[in-house]
């Protein structure tokens, strides 16, 4: 009598500095297997790999762990985030040069932020985008509720992080329990004037993190790191009332830009 096993694969769309790669996991094999493909397909050791599926699992993957069904939340195709900076090779120094950041153009002060975040992005926990500042901006030394800026409030950026942080140890200790977050029942941040004459109607949260509300005044407000990026007017029929509810929508084809429509003022927009 023979006998056959059937191989079951998952496919995973992987996404890492803007790039996206069609890998795949194979039921069964350790998650060193696959941080070696991804390795292999990205440049990214598995020592600074951080693999992040928020609607699948929590945190991060251990390497030592083997990839069930259970481990990944099921056999549906699976979006991966990779956080963790590539190897790069090094350059001699005679051939090296000193670059002012004056001498360096607006693409190149951007490439070097980006660099800067996501080398910062291996060692930290996560990114709450509408609370947090970039990984690299996150040391404030402050040690109490604070005012960030004229319109924002709220807990220093390293004690969110080290919350953050020891919310996931504890979960992760705590077999069988459910979610444990350090910061759920406070008040990390207040966004916005406290005595602003204007409720705010609806809340939304894009594609990229970015928090938008929507007041019964009429204004419409974009929130990300820790500060207000955008405060515009609904443009309605009429010009009295406020913006009733807000709904993100998918990135068109193409576009970097996340999307968003509002209604209220007997419009939509």
């Amino acid at each position: 009598m023979t006998t056959s096993t059937t191989t079951t694969f998952v496919v995973v769309t992987l996404k890492w500095n803007k790039q996206k790669f069609a890998l795949r996991i194979e039921i069964g094999e350790k998650v060193s297997t696959f941080m070696e493909t991804v390795r292999e397909a990205t440049g990214v050791p598995a020592a600074r790999q951080k693999l992040l599926a928020s609607k699948r699992w929590k945190g991060q993957l251990r390497s030592d762990s083997v990839l069930e069904e259970s481990t990944i939340g099921g056999l549906d195709a699976l979006n991966v985030t990779l956080i963790g900076s590539a190897e790069t090779l090094a350059t001699k120094p005679a051939s090296s040069t000193t670059k002012f950041v004056e001498d360096m153009s607006p693409e190149d002060l951007v490439s070097v932020e980006r660099q800067r975040a996501q080398n910062a992005m291996a060692d930290r926990e996560g990114m709450i985008e509408a609370l947090q500042l970039l990984p690299h901006h996150r040391d404030d030394r402050k040690q109490e509720v604070f005012q960030y800026n004229q319109l924002v409030s709220g807990l220093p950026q390293r004690q969110i992080e080290q919350d953050l942080k020891h919310g996931q140890k504890k979960q992760s200790s705590e077999e069988g329990e459910g979610p444990t977050i350090a910061l759920q029942g406070k008040v990390a941040m207040q966004l916005g004037l406290e005595l602003r004459r204007a409720y705010i109607n609806d809340l939304a949260v894009l594609e990229d993190g970015t928090c938008v509300s929507v007041l019964d005044d009429g204004h419409v407000q974009l929130w990300k790191n820790a500060a207000q990026q955008h405060d515009v007017v609904h443009q309605g029929l009429v010009r009295e009332g406020g913006v009733d509810s807000v709904v993100a929508l998918r990135r068109r084809r193409g576009s970097d830009a996340p999307s968003f429509a509002t209604a209220g003022r007997g419009s939509i927009q």
